[in-house]
């Protein structure tokens, strides 16, 4: 239903598949890059980590610049945290980010012991 009301409002599936695939595109320099269908654990971990910190300057109404100060980058690498340029940050130095910024962070498994006997 809800693809269909997309597909409605936005165009044909081909289209819409053709936007994802151009926003999904590490080298995408219009703006936020969408996290792909087939992305593996750890850049859905990198790009939650993005959001989160995105999340945390909008909530705490910060400017880049106060931003990049407190996690101690150049205005440039904040703005590519914020746009989830996955490829250009390891998982490590997105959590000493969010550590720096007194994010509460938790990790979760989607399995259970059973599932991994």
């Amino acid at each position: 239903m809800i693809k269909k009301n997309f597909n409605n409002l936005f165009g044909k599936e081909t289209e819409i598949e053709e936007i994802c695939h151009r926003l999904s595109d590490p080298n995408y320099q219009g703006g936020s890059v969408a996290l792909s269908k087939n992305a593996s654990l750890l850049e859905q971990a990198k790009y939650n980590l993005c959001q989160v910190i995105l999340t945390y300057k909008l909530r705490k109404k910060l400017g880049i610049e106060k931003l990049a100060q407190q996690i101690r980058l150049s205005v440039p690498e904040t703005e590519d945290i914020l746009h989830c340029r996955i490829d250009k940050f390891t998982l490590d130095r997105l959590m000493d980010y969010a550590e720096l910024l007194a994010i509460p962070l938790q990790i979760q498994s989607k399995f259970s012991r059973s599932n991994l006997a």
